[in-house]
């Protein structure tokens, strides 16, 4: 099992397309209160693949481990949430649970959420 930051590219400005992660062995993470956390952070990873400045723009999520349930935790945005089987199976996750977070929220989802 791994867990980590990661992007879902399909933006114009990109030339690359498709799911970016960092995967880091979960004996490997740090602990952060009862969750064991990457180390590395969205703006680490795309500062590898992308341009910086569009953090914000890129729909992303961040996988880690909850000590007390056990359990991988899958923090998505959902506008990806179609390819959480993709995350599951590189992130080489048995056990998880799926929750949102308004970090992981890039403008087009933030914009459908707030409609009245």
């Amino acid at each position: 099992m791994y867990i980590g930051p990661f992007f879902y590219l399909n933006h114009p400005r990109i030339n690359q397309k498709g799911l970016f992660a960092d995967l880091l062995p979960d004996a490997q993470a740090k602990t952060r209160g009862h969750k064991r956390v990457s180390p590395v952070t969205h703006a680490d990873l795309l500062d590898r693949i992308a341009l910086h400045e569009m953090l914000q723009e890129i729909p992303r999520g961040s996988v880690v481990y909850d000590l007390d349930s056990r359990m991988a935790v899958i923090y998505i945005d959902r506008c990806i949430e179609k390819h959480l089987g993709e995350i599951i199976r590189l992130f080489e996750l048995t056990e998880w649970v799926v929750e949102y977070d308004d970090q992981f929220v890039c403008p087009r989802c933030d914009h459908l959420t707030n409609r009245f």
